[in-house]
């Protein structure tokens, strides 16, 4: 892996910049202590030229994961369930409930992270095609999810001063990304069609 030298206060985002450009929905059955919000049918997001679109996707995973960008957090992410965001480009670091690793986004990129059990206890969120977006997402019939407001606040109270020791946890290592080209395959030994379609 690659090693960065990352000030830190470069990556700083507050609560509330992250909730604005998170992709939020409205109807749907509350679970996970009525933190997050199971929406109706699955559903694909515009980009934007000017942030990182990023699909969280939990359907490796047993239980619910926490997320966090930088400071803030972005919410849970049961099983079988995903969630978006639009995220500022640049180097960001993504931990909670797997482990701290820090992600290159550009921007006007797709990115499609799924949570995957390495070892023991730990969890990480791997980079996969995001030309499987799609299929993974409607094929599996995932629940696209938001996290309330209050969910937000109660998931900021209890990272406390643990952002501290996420940045120790992550050190200078940055994920390897997804590789257009690199992988024929996704995580699941399929060859999604933009895959086929660019070799």
């Amino acid at each position: 892996m690659a090693k960065l030298i990352i000030p830190r206060q470069k990556h700083f985002i507050g609560f509330a910049p992250l909730v604005i450009v998170a992709l939020f929905s409205v109807a749907g059955v509350a679970f996970a202590d009525n933190a997050a919000i199971k929406s109706g049918p699955p559903k694909l997001f515009k980009t934007d030229p000017n942030k990182a679109l990023v699909y969280f996707v939990n359907d490796f995973s047993r239980g619910d994961a926490r997320v966090y960008v930088d400071r803030a957090p972005l919410g849970y992410v049961p099983r079988a369930a995903y969630t978006a965001v639009l995220l500022e480009p640049g180097v960001r670091l993504i931990w909670g409930t797997a482990d701290a690793k820090w992600y290159d986004f550009q921007p006007g990129s797709v990115h499609l992270l799924r949570l995957v059990k390495v070892s023991g206890r730990s969890r990480v969120w791997v980079a996969d095609n995001p030309g499987a977006i799609q299929g993974l997402v409607l094929g599996k019939k995932l629940a696209h999810v938001t996290t309330s407001k209050q969910g937000l606040a109660q998931l900021q109270a209890k990272a406390g001063n643990k952002y501290s020791s996420a940045l120790k946890r992550a050190e200078g290592e940055l994920a390897l990304p997804y590789q257009k080209g690199f992988y024929a395959l996704d995580l699941e030994g399929n060859q999604p069609k933009s895959a086929k379609a660019s070799q």
